[in-house]
């Protein structure tokens, strides 16, 4: 994310450079797939749309309109990426690595 996100890697990339580092790999785990990354991208488009200048409207809008959606999307998209069985369209990974 802006202004930190300088680079992105895949699951591949990932398995390179351990190997080309000396470490192989034990485990690569995606957090969650598509449908995990279709909520986070309308979350952060959403909160475009409510703007937090004043910081009492901001949690009234955060606490009493926002949280209880983002409760039931949460549940939702988490249902339907379990239809994800690939989940190469992830957020991102957990990588395990064990020096060779």
């Amino acid at each position: 994310m802006v202004p930190f996100d300088y680079f992105r890697y895949t699951q591949f990339g990932l398995k390179l450079l351990g190997e080309k580092n000396g470490f192989k790999i034990v485990s690569i785990e995606p957090h969650g797939g598509i449908f995990i990354n279709i909520e986070f991208m309308m979350w952060e488009a959403l909160s475009k749309f409510f703007p937090t200048e004043n910081p009492v409207a901001g949690y009234v809008v955060r606490f009493i309109i926002l949280l209880p959606l983002k409760i039931l999307s949460g549940t939702i998209f988490n249902i339907l990426d379990v239809l994800d069985r690939k989940k190469e369209f992830t957020l991102n990974y957990n990588v395990v690595y064990k020096k060779i």
